[in-house]
């Protein structure tokens, strides 16, 4: 195949009609072009895939940041829920001994129920940052890698 190849590369050059060796020098059909063109290919395929990363980041951040608002809000709204749950005692719950007995295991246990709600949260949260840390890192590989390949395509010999 490549012999075929050469064999008309060579019929070209070498052609009797300088209309072909024209046109041959404008579409620079010889490997060097090929070649050229190539990497004109690579090179834009990598800053394509680094302008997506890097818009992907500034995706990421965003979204990281609205999740964490939210996250931050529900925190507040359970961390307020836990406050009214140890300011919730019913007087007329507790007006004897006997009642007051009974009444601790159901204050505890709205607490903690409150309790496991604020640390479900504080997990949430921190699990979001660290799932960020770890998305962002691997985008940043990716832009760093394709940005260490761009440079080695253009590097002069």
């Amino acid at each position: 195949m490549s012999t075929s190849n050469k064999n008309q590369e060579v019929s070209v050059s070498k052609s009797k009609f300088p209309l072909v060796r024209a046109i041959k020098a404008f579409l620079n059909l010889g490997d060097e072009g090929k070649l050229e063109s190539f990497f004109q290919r690579v090179n834009k395929t990598l800053k394509k895939e680094n302008t997506v990363n890097t818009k992907n980041l500034e995706n990421l951040k965003f979204n990281h940041e609205q999740n964490l608002e939210t996250l931050k809000d529900r925190l507040e709204d359970a961390n307020e829920a836990l406050d009214r749950a140890y300011m919730n005692v019913n007087v007329d719950r507790i007006q004897t001994n006997e009642q007051q007995e009974a009444h601790v295991d159901v204050y505890l246990a709205q607490i903690d129920d409150q309790l496991r709600v604020v640390s479900g949260i504080e997990k949430d949260i921190e699990r979001a940052k660290e799932r960020y840390t770890e998305e962002t890192k691997q985008i940043q590989d990716q832009i760093d890698s394709n940005t260490k390949r761009l440079a080695r395509v253009r590097e002069e010999a």
